[in-house]
């Protein structure tokens, strides 16, 4: 994996793309459907991204490699304050900040306009979209917003939290979402 330094921490430059856990066991493969059951822990590959559902980032196996761990809460909200956001502001839920989203987003693949894409920090965050619970018959995920979101979960204990970035803000979201949605995973040491 690509990686990159921002303040003090080492972070992956790319989104992770691991079928395996740290011990070598398999993740288990959703195929977009809930034949596993729905809070099964998973992956799902999403035209060639791989999302993991919030069962998979707290599975003490680690999703991520040897001497990573999946980003939390705290790791966000410290790249976020070295890239200028707000104290009181940085924790708030919804949308926050100025133009740290676009510090983060790669200037390639999201949807016109790509609002204040500079990729400054080096993250090169991508619009790889998410994957949610569709329906009972027959039992389904959907992906959806390709193209147009950029959704990490933050390993936060049982509350499943993400940080998200929009094809049209420069700012940064901080919302849950339901353990069994797909969003990316980034690693850092």
């Amino acid at each position: 994996y690509q990686t990159v330094q921002i303040g003090q921490q080492m972070w992956f430059a790319e989104n992770l793309q691991s079928y395996h856990y740290a011990n070598g066991d398999p993740i288990t493969n959703l195929a977009w459907d809930y034949s596993h059951g729905q809070d099964s822990e998973g992956y799902a590959d999403y035209d060639g991204d791989i999302l993991y559902n919030y069962y998979a980032v707290e599975d003490d196996r680690n999703i991520c490699p040897e001497d990573w761990h999946v980003s939390t809460a705290n790791d966000w909200t410290e790249m976020l304050l070295y890239l200028g956001m707000d104290e009181n502001t940085v924790w708030n839920y919804g949308y926050a900040g100025t133009n740290e989203g676009g510090m983060l987003k790669s200037t390639d693949g999201w949807n016109d306009p790509n609002t204040g894409a500079t990729n400054s920090t080096g993250f090169n965050a991508i619009p790889a979209g998410s994957f949610s619970y569709c329906g009972m018959y027959p039992p389904t995920y959907c992906q959806s917003n390709k193209g147009y979101l950029g959704q990490f979960w933050t390993y936060s204990g049982d509350t499943a939290w993400y940080r998200g970035l929009d094809w049209n803000r420069s700012d940064v979201q901080h919302q849950t979402k339901d353990k069994w949605a797909g969003k990316s995973v980034r690693c850092v040491q």
